[in-house]
């Protein structure tokens, strides 16, 4: 089930004490959905209605008790492994925890993208024939390369950067 229009534009706006609101009252009328979770997460973390430092701690709680929420209904959403990895990265500071996490959502991506290209080929030299096929998965891997490419190249430079300066 996606996140409701109404949330989504919650976050959208940056009203991220009113989403969390919101998301509290569902909570209390049916469980949370994953991409609930994964927003109430969102919104705790960003939220500004803290007035003490421990209320902004016990939020960070509550956002990350929502993430790990979210894995115990699906231990493989992407979502919410990915939120789990940075919560634990940039928020805790713990990388250690964070790696694994990243790696078991860039497994089932990899596995997916996989699994989905075999099938839309198969239907394809079903449907068509075996060469329309083979294009397709040449053209999908291209786009894929083209794609990883133009998004990996500014981390690249940033982490060339951070080895030049660390010499």
């Amino acid at each position: 089930m996606p996140l409701s229009d109404n949330i989504a534009e919650l976050l959208n706006a940056r009203l991220f004490d009113k989403a969390v609101a919101d998301l509290r009252k569902l909570e209390g009328q049916r469980p949370l959905t994953i991409p609930e979770l994964v927003a109430k997460s969102r919104a705790l973390q960003l939220a500004e209605g803290e007035d003490s430092e421990n209320e902004a701690e016990d939020g960070l709680k509550a956002a990350e008790r929502a993430l790990v929420t979210a894995l115990t209904l699906d231990e493989d959403s992407v979502e919410a492994l990915v939120d789990l990895g940075y919560f634990y990265y940039a928020v805790e500071n713990d990388a250690s925890r964070a790696k694994p996490l990243f790696e078991r959502a860039l497994s089932i991506c990899r596995t997916g993208i996989i699994e989905s290209a075999s099938g839309v080929a198969g239907c394809l030299s079903e449907l068509s024939s075996p060469l329309e096929a083979r294009e397709f998965l040449l053209g999908l891997r291209q786009d894929l390369i083209h794609e990883i490419d133009a998004k990996f190249e500014p981390l690249l430079d940033e982490y060339e950067a951070s080895m030049e300066d660390d010499s």
